[in-house]
């Protein structure tokens, strides 16, 4: 595997950047000969890799018609083999890992930061994050922070690979960790006097709430997929309301909050 990308990387860090490619050369088979193998399907393999990483670039450059063509070129019979061949790569003893943290990127309704993404998917803090999203290369794709899946295809392939009963308890494992999360934040978390003023409020370093952003704002999305949900919604905001409240000031979206409101109440009247 090539990496291209730029900036550096800290432990659990991500660059800003960053695409992992197949590169593929031989010495004793001639360029010509290598090529006409190809060309009789002796090579799918490299020859749809080859394509992806035009996609990626293409993608990335945003031509994404032109990206989606070269993906439609591979067909989606192709893109699961390749991505089936970046699963049976993964070391077994990184496997679980591996799924906790494919299945948050698959669940979450947006594009998580790394330190999101260790939060979502419950890793251990000495758990190297990093080094898990490098190796799914195939399937997930990082910039300035953020992860994500690498293209619709791999939300369709993930799909296969996680039981619809995997997908229902991991939106519920979500909801557990991010209100459990809530529930252990300190009052008043970042110390702040009646007379504060925002330009006088300094972070504690680490932030407590960095990693839980994502969960502060989407706990309730991931609660209404289960079914029987009212009464689990109503025992956090009985006992934790004004503590998430805190949260969504600090994070200035109290309007994501006023709207997850308004969609339990809409929900629950349906039910």
């Amino acid at each position: 595997m090539g990496d291209i990308e730029t900036g550096g990387c800290q432990q659990n860090a991500l660059p800003p950047f960053q695409y992992q490619f197949l590169l593929v050369w031989t010495w004793q088979t001639p360029q010509a000969d290598w090529h006409q193998d190809e060309l009789e399907g002796t090579a799918p393999l490299i020859s749809n890799m080859r394509i992806r990483n035009t996609a990626l670039i293409l993608q990335e450059s945003e031509l994404h018609g032109e990206a989606e063509a070269r993906y439609g070129a591979i067909g989606e019979t192709s893109l699961s083999e390749l991505y089936d061949h970046i699963v049976e790569g993964i070391e077994v003893k990184q496997m679980q890992h591996w799924r906790d943290v494919l299945l948050a990127a698959l669940l979450a309704y947006r594009p998580l930061s790394i330190l999101e993404l260790g939060f979502v998917a419950g890793l251990e803090p000495d758990v190297r994050l990093g080094i898990i999203v490098k190796e799914c290369g195939l399937l997930l794709v990082t910039k300035n922070q953020t992860v994500r899946l690498a293209h619709g295809s791999v939300k369709g392939y993930l799909g296969t690979v996680f039981h619809p009963a995997e997908v229902q308890q991991g939106h519920m494992a979500i909801f557990k960790r991010s209100i459990d999360g809530i529930s252990r934040l300190k009052q008043n978390i970042y110390d702040l006097k009646n007379d504060y003023r925002p330009e006088d409020i300094a972070l504690p370093d680490p932030d407590p709430l960095l990693p839980m952003q994502y969960s502060c704002l989407y706990w309730g999305d991931h609660l209404m997929e289960q079914s029987n949900w009212q009464e689990k919604a109503w025992l956090f905001l009985k006992d934790h309301f004004l503590r998430w409240v805190e949260c969504l000031s600090a994070l200035q979206s109290f309007n994501k909050g006023i709207q997850l409101i308004r969609n339990l109440r809409r929900s629950a009247q349906v039910c």
